[in-house]
């Protein structure tokens, strides 16, 4: 899964399912290195509960559920491109002035 995969997942989230969130969350630290400790602190959980989220051992209610997928949603927001945009020539003076 890469990230992309990851957000669309989590766009596509419907809450109340457990195996769909296991697999945001284990997804989520797999693919981005995160650290359960780092989850934990930013979900203000303990990192136990992080782990039983991931392994499928426990599932949070909907309304965490939501919460916790709209954080990996947007750590894992694809970013824009830059530099992608074309631009069009500068128009010379003459031209702008009608003459």
């Amino acid at each position: 899964m890469n990230s992309q995969a990851l957000f669309d997942c989590c766009v596509q989230f419907n809450p109340g399912k457990s195996n769909e969130f296991k697999g945001l969350v284990a997804g989520y630290l797999q693919l981005s290195g995160t650290a359960q400790k780092d989850l934990a602190r930013d979900c203000e959980v303990a990192i136990s509960t992080v782990s039983r989220w991931a392994r499928g051992a426990s599932c949070p209610g909907v309304n965490v559920q939501k919460l916790v997928v709209a954080k990996i949603r947007r750590r894992v927001r694809p970013k824009p491109v830059t530099g992608s945009i074309v631009q069009a020539p500068p128009v010379p003076m003459a031209a702008k002035s009608g003459g």
